[in-house]
């Protein structure tokens, strides 16, 4: 009897799905935290975890002056864990396994401790949780850029606001909440192809942009499509979106923040 209840023991330490672990916090729940705003549209077929990660390490490649520490052949790797607090916030940040350059090493770890808030924190029967992740970094020197023009973001401090209205809330997210809703008000507005009137055509695409340090809307491209006619109609709504009131904002910096947004079309 001993031996069985033993062996149950250490079956349950190990099953960490739904279960809190030393330290008080899960390594799985049923929805994991979202890094950015962007994967919470994204269908259900696309993982929205592998969204959050790609996420990132867009983020973390974006350590400045990365050029001191790396030539245009190196791509270290760098396994990392944290914690998502409840309110979305990180801490507990570690490096697992580094790429053995001390420099490299303090100022990836600086940067990572550093990192914004996520979008959503992770939930366990409905509540707020803590949530350990881990995951592999690779940094690459092929998008170190001379141009500061050329640097975006896909999540940050500040999100863009879209209407002025939005500025009022009382917190950053309530804000970004705020403006995500007025965004997507514009969106829905989206023409039907007259091709496709009488017919029963429709489709959901995906569209990336960047709203620039000014608040404009600038490199609009397909990210995903669906039909010759909806991708040409999603494209140029976006083209056409009216200039944010507020650009992204990180360490008190107006920065560019890429968006990637579902156009619906439905008659």
């Amino acid at each position: 009897m001993r031996l069985l209840i033993l062996i149950a023991l250490i079956f349950l330490s190990n099953n960490s799905f739904g279960q809190e672990i030393k330290g008080e916090f899960f390594t799985i729940v049923e929805d994991m935290p979202l890094y950015t705003e962007a994967c919470k549209d994204f269908p259900k077929e696309i993982n929205r975890i592998d969204c959050s990660r790609d996420a990132i390490n867009d983020y973390l490649n974006l350590i400045p002056n990365k050029s001191d520490f790396l030539t245009k052949e190196e791509k270290p790797n760098f396994n990392i864990h944290f914690i998502v607090e409840k309110d979305g916030s990180i801490s507990n940040a570690t490096i697992d396994y580094s790429f053995e350059n001390a420099n490299l090493d303090s100022a990836f770890l600086s940067y990572l401790q550093k990192m914004p808030k996520f979008f959503e924190a992770g939930m366990q029967r409905k509540t707020p949780v803590r949530v350990q992740l881990k995951t592999a970094i690779t940094l690459s020197a092929e998008n170190i850029s001379e141009k500061q023009e050329d640097v975006f973001y896909t999540i940050v401090e500040e999100m863009p606001i879209f209407n002025k209205k939005c500025i009022s809330r009382k917190d950053s997210k309530e804000r970004t909440k705020c403006s995500h809703k007025a965004m997507h008000k514009y969106i829905e507005k989206v023409k039907y192809p007259s091709v496709y009137i009488d017919s029963d055509v429709s489709g959901k695409v995906y569209i990336r942009f960047i709203v620039n340090t000014d608040g404009s809307v600038t490199n609009v491209s397909l990210a995903r499509g669906t039909n010759t006619a909806l991708d040409k109609a999603a494209l140029e709504h976006i083209k056409n979106m009216p200039d944010f009131f507020k650009p992204g904002y990180q360490s008190r910096k107006a920065v560019r923040v890429q968006y990637i947004v579902p156009v619906k079309f439905n008659l």
